[in-house]
């Protein structure tokens, strides 16, 4: 019997391939034409190492805890205003006039640009940053490390007890990499797909063709 019915199901949906094939080509097309009127983005990739200085009888579990609280603190801090103005001003080629000049959207622009990942247990933070152009990922990538390494006592209170250590120097895309066509495309098949099935569960009856109306 259940062979049966899958025997069933696949003959039914054999039948409703057009339906299935408009949502998956519309759904994938639109995909592919919301990517690539995009701005196209380089990344510079870079990773740092949080390091912090213990008293000899300081219990390792809360040493531990520590360096993982300050590694997640960064994270976040990086988004902030006060983070990216002292990027802006630490001395490296960063174009400001490349970022909006209002205040709001500027902060948007900023926290689209950083992207920060924290490899757990480790004190280890991984930094990318995404712009346009290719020279100005790699000057705020440099601007990044050396506020992170020469300012960051102004956002944590335990001062020259922690020191932050560039271990992967920036690595810049050589294309673009953001947005990425192929893999919203192939997103917006799958989604295509799903609403084709859910569309065909809904109205069993009705069919959807290239160049015509449901019927």
């Amino acid at each position: 019997t259940s062979n049966m019915e899958i025997y069933e199901i696949i003959t039914f949906l054999k039948r409703k391939w057009p339906t299935v094939a408009v949502f998956v080509l519309a759904m994938a097309s639109l995909a592919f034409v919301a990517s690539i009127v995009q701005p196209q983005k380089y990344r510079a990739e870079q990773r740092f190492l949080i390091v912090q200085t213990y008293a000899e009888d300081v219990d390792p579990y809360a040493a531990s805890r520590s360096t993982e609280y300050l590694t997640n603190l960064f994270s976040q801090v990086m988004y902030s205003q006060s983070f990216m103005n002292q990027v802006f001003t630490a001395g490296y080629g960063v174009d400001k006039n490349s970022f909006p000049a209002e205040a709001k959207k500027l902060k948007k622009a900023w926290q689209k640009t950083v992207r920060t990942r924290v490899l757990a247990d480790t004190g280890i933070l991984e930094v990318s940053l995404y712009h346009e152009d290719r020279y100005q990922a790699e000057q705020l990538s440099l601007a990044v490390a050396q506020v992170l390494r020469t300012k960051h006592g102004q956002f944590h209170g335990r001062g020259n007890a922690v020191q932050i250590q560039t271990i992967d120097q920036p690595i810049i895309s050589l294309r673009p990499v953001q947005p990425n066509i192929l893999l919203n495309t192939g997103l917006g098949a799958l989604l295509g797909l799903i609403a084709s099935l859910a569309f065909i569960y809904l109205f069993p009856r009705r069919e959807v063709r290239l160049g015509r109306e449901p019927y």
